[in-house]
């Protein structure tokens, strides 16, 4: 049976992906924060990896045997553009534990408006990010 690891798991686009794949055949695996949340939002037969993407270990948990990647992640309310961004550093732990899995594809869900960064000076640096 092939596997996928999903990274944004509980977020309102990744259900739809989630759902394609089990009905697909594959199995499902998650990174998640918290366990009983995630639990309660997806179905049963996703394996769920306690763990955080600042943490390189439990990434490379959750990547184990997986032959793809599903990411969608965002840059959450409140966050500052000098912190840590799961789209930015997370999305790099992501993907050197990938690599060093021998994950072969990532499918990767994230804004397309950046491209309207500095039009008419308009600037925002979360499209910077996503860029």
């Amino acid at each position: 049976m092939p596997s996928i690891t999903i990274f944004g798991a509980t977020g309102h686009l990744a259900r739809p992906v989630i759902d394609a794949f089990l009905a697909a055949g594959w199995a499902v695996r998650a990174l998640v924060r918290d366990e009983a949340a995630a639990r309660a939002k997806l179905p049963a037969v996703v394996q769920l990896v306690p763990g955080d993407l600042r943490d390189a270990a439990a990434v490379a948990r959750a990547l184990a045997g997986a032959e793809c990647v599903y990411c969608n992640l965002s840059i959450r309310p409140g966050e500052k553009e000098g912190g840590w961004l799961a789209e930015r550093e997370g999305l790099q732990t992501l993907l050197t534990e990938a690599k060093k899995a021998g994950v072969r594809r990532l499918g990767y869900l994230s804004s397309l408006i950046y491209r309207f960064n500095g039009t008419d000076g308009w600037r925002w640096w979360i499209f910077e990010v996503k860029a």
